[in-house]
């Protein structure tokens, strides 16, 4: 796959949600949004700033903590239901407001698709 196809982490649709692959989005701008604790998502995690919140599943935040090498202690886990949508909005001047909803992706415990509407 060409490097300019390749998704680096940051919805080109919508530049302050990053989801998973979070080495990309280390800035406070961001609103970061975790689908599953598997490696290959989570590359980046330990380098975001204190208390950046991330949000995941229970499940997502119950296993981050034991799979993940360096620790992720310093970050705000904030967990998301399946099936309920909740809000992010960017940061800027006027604001790009979008609806989430985490959708079970049956693919391991915890893991989420998502759903996203403006």
């Amino acid at each position: 796959m060409p490097n300019d196809l390749a998704f680096n982490g940051i919805l080109h649709e919508y530049s302050f949600l990053a989801v998973d692959k979070l080495a990309a989005a280390t800035s406070t701008e961001f609103e970061h949004i975790l689908t599953h604790a598997h490696s290959d998502h989570t590359s980046g995690i330990a380098h975001l700033p204190l208390k950046t919140k991330v949000h995941c599943t229970h499940a997502t935040k119950t296993y981050l903590p034991i799979v993940n090498d360096p620790p992720v202690g310093h970050l705000d886990l904030v967990v998301v239901q399946y099936d309920r949508p909740f809000t992010l909005s960017s940061k800027s001047d006027q604001p790009v407001v979008v609806n989430v909803t985490f959708i079970d992706a049956f693919h391991c415990p915890g893991s989420a698709s998502i759903l996203i509407k403006a």
